[in-house]
């Protein structure tokens, strides 16, 4: 069996959220649902946009995996005054919790080598 991970993303918030990645929008997440991806390419680079109107983005968060950058997660920039939503995650059993700007390296790639599991909640609330 080949590299492979499941991402899951849950939408705790009053805000939709558009999942894309390199190939386009893969798809749009109201709130109070969840969206499972599955993927055996051990490269992805995930962009995951909050709003409420089409098109005007409140925010705008990032998953990116790699050989170089293991798995690196970013809930996206707030105004420093308003920090009103969280990204709680879970990778191979690895919690990370970010609540102010600026993402961070998770987990090295050595640290899953037969693939990962990613569980990201988005959450309303500092």
């Amino acid at each position: 069996m080949g590299w492979q991970a499941l991402i899951v993303v849950r939408n705790n918030t009053e805000y939709n959220i558009t999942v894309a990645n390199a190939s386009g929008e893969i798809a749009n997440i109201l709130p109070s649902q969840r969206y499972n991806y599955s993927m055996t390419d051990p490269t992805l680079a995930m962009t995951l946009k909050l709003w409420q109107q089409p098109n005007v983005f409140y925010l705008q968060g990032v998953l990116n995996i790699s050989p170089e950058t293991g798995v690196y997660i970013d809930r996206g920039n707030l105004p420093e005054d308003s920090q009103n939503i969280r990204l709680r995650a879970d990778v191979n059993g690895t919690d990370y919790l970010q609540k102010t700007n600026g993402g961070s390296k998770v987990i090295e790639y050595n640290d899953f080598p037969n693939g990962a599991t990613i569980n990201l909640r988005y959450e309303n609330g500092a």
